[in-house]
């Protein structure tokens, strides 16, 4: 009943937000959705596909998109969108992954999932897209979500209740989990509306520096004392999933940042001071952090253990990959790892890996070095879009194109570490800021194209000076 409600909620919202004021006023609603609400918040009908509550939204949002277009409306710049072609190759290898899968069924609605849930997503927000106060709106859409995520995660971490516990249990693979994450060497790990806490550490890693700029660029100050309660937050959240990616992700994006985004060093070196001083303060905090680095080499430790499995990893999965021509150039076909079996010998005895902690790899296995090398390639353009336009660009307006370029180097490097890409609602996350990205930097094209403009004039008159 309650998927059922939630449901209704965010389809009357969304409807209501389109009608009263206009498609592009409900995308920060739908990005919100997409970010707040768990996965396991589904309908099964028997005998056909998931009906999840980010489904549902992209749906109901795609209806009026489609309705636009087909009364009249203007692309606003799909002809030259940077990523068409990779998507239509993608799109079309993964179609013949499928063709010779393994499990063609649920390849097929892998493909059609990743068609529709993330790149239709991706060219519904570029396309709808128009201003950049639409980004900010966006970008306030996604930490907002997450500071209600966090929330959440403080309740689970200090109450020992779970949101999760709310939405009707949903048999995983690996069966249900009931209540907080609690881990035999770690403790209780928090992951609020997320389906692990690595992921929900992952959002997180995305989510702070997107905070951080917002509070760089924020006019007031009852909003930046919200945000810095938010970051706050997620800051207690993130050391709480015990999930060493995350924590190496966000430390990365933030030495990043300090290096190449001077508005935001200062907040960074309140960060910095502030970590200092709970590590004064509560040297405990300091010591679970040494503890977890020491445990990650040590290979008789469960988290030890849990690292020499991504070589392990590996390795089988290339053994796989390479029984036959037909395996390296297309794979088993989507979401089929799962229905591989591979077996090796790990930690002295013969181990079935049922898990892939690695999308990498997974890409591999499921799409041959083929479609590995053509999604690599997408995902990588995806984030080095707002690279280029952060080179481009003059002044501060370059700054958000430089920490979306850190959310996507921070997922790419995630990608190794866990099943991200497909799971949860990173997936999303992530081509949520694929979208802002192309759309911004096609937003300010003119002032790049003023900016090379004024850089031709300027060398002509230094020649002569010379």
């Amino acid at each position: 009943m309650l998927v059922h409600i939630l449901n209704l909620l965010v389809v009357a919202t969304l409807v209501f937000l389109v009608a009263t004021r206009g498609l592009e006023r409900a995308l920060p609603f739908l990005v919100f959705s997409m970010v707040l609400i768990p996965v396991d918040s589904l309908i099964r009908p028997a005998g056909l596909v998931d009906l999840t509550t980010h489904r549902i939204a992209i749906v109901t949002v795609g209806v009026f998109f489609l309705a636009r277009k087909l009364s009249g409306g203007k692309f606003s710049g799909h002809r030259k969108d940077p990523l068409r072609y990779l998507m239509l190759l993608t799109i079309g290898w993964t179609t013949i992954a499928t063709l010779f899968s393994i499990v063609p069924a649920v390849s097929l609605k892998a493909t059609i999932a990743q068609a529709v849930e993330y790149f239709f997503l991706y060219f519904l927000l570029v396309e709808t897209i128009s201003t950049t106060e639409t980004i900010d709106r966006i970008s306030v859409a996604v930490v907002g979500a997450l500071l209600v995520c966090s929330i959440f995660g403080v309740l689970e971490v200090y109450q020992s209740w779970s949101v999760m516990d709310v939405f009707p249990r949903v048999e995983h693979r690996f069966g249900t989990v009931i209540g907080p994450v609690v881990d035999a060497q770690r403790g209780v790990r928090t992951r609020s509306t997320f389906p692990h806490p690595i992921l929900f550490g992952g959002a997180l890693a995305f989510a702070i520096p997107l905070a951080l700029h917002l509070v760089a660029v924020s006019r007031t100050r009852a909003r930046t004392i919200l945000l810095w309660v938010g970051i706050l937050l997620m800051f207690l959240n993130i050391y709480k999933t015990e999930s060493r990616g995350p924590w190496l992700a966000l430390a990365l994006s933030l030495g990043f940042l300090f290096v190449f985004y001077r508005g935001m060093r200062k907040h960074l070196i309140f960060i910095a001071a502030l970590t200092l001083f709970v590590f004064l303060t509560r040297p405990g905090v300091l010591e679970t952090i040494k503890n977890r680095y020491q445990a990650t080499f040590n290979p008789d430790s469960y988290i030890g253990a849990s690292y020499q499995y991504r070589y392990s990893l590996l390795s089988v999965s290339l053994e796989a990959v390479n029984r036959g021509l037909d395996r390296q150039l297309w794979g088993y076909g989507p979401r089929s790892f799962y229905d591989l079996g591979l077996e090796a010998e790990f930690q002295g005895t013969l181990y079935r890996f049922r898990s892939c902690d690695s999308s990498w790899i997974e890409l591999m296995v499921e799409t041959g070095f083929v479609g590995l090398l053509l999604i690599g390639a997408l995902l990588l353009k995806a984030v080095f879009v707002s690279w280029q336009s952060f080179l481009r660009l003059p002044g501060p307006d370059r700054n958000l194109s430089l920490v979306l370029f850190t959310n996507g180097l921070a997922f790419c490097f995630l990608m190794s570490n866990v099943a991200i890409y497909g799971w949860g609602q990173n997936g999303y996350m992530f081509w949520i800021v694929a979208a802002m990205s192309v759309a911004y930097a096609r937003l300010r094209a003119p002032e790049i194209a003023a900016a090379r403009h004024e850089l031709t004039q300027r060398v002509p008159i230094l020649e002569r000076l010379s």
